[in-house]
């Protein structure tokens, strides 16, 4: 049992059919999977952009200090 990892040997034959089909959900997949992260991404800018323009208001309207680089406010 110890040595069955290393002298375990499996062979598996597939058709073309299934393995086409294999390659198109494969596909299908990174496709859901890369727009998901693209969906993320535009997410994360936004909010990004949100904070930011919400910081500049912030300081344009003296609403908060500076103290050591950073900027405290209040709600």
């Amino acid at each position: 049992m110890e040595d069955a990892p290393t002298k375990l040997k499996v062979t598996v034959t597939v058709c073309d059919t299934d393995w086409q089909k294999m390659q198109e959900l494969h596909n299908q997949w990174m496709e859901q999977e890369k727009q998901m992260l693209a969906d993320q991404y535009k997410q994360q800018e936004t909010l990004w952009r949100k904070q930011s323009h919400r910081l500049t208001d912030i300081v344009r309207n003296n609403e908060g200090i500076w103290l050591s680089q950073r900027l405290f406010y209040k709600s």
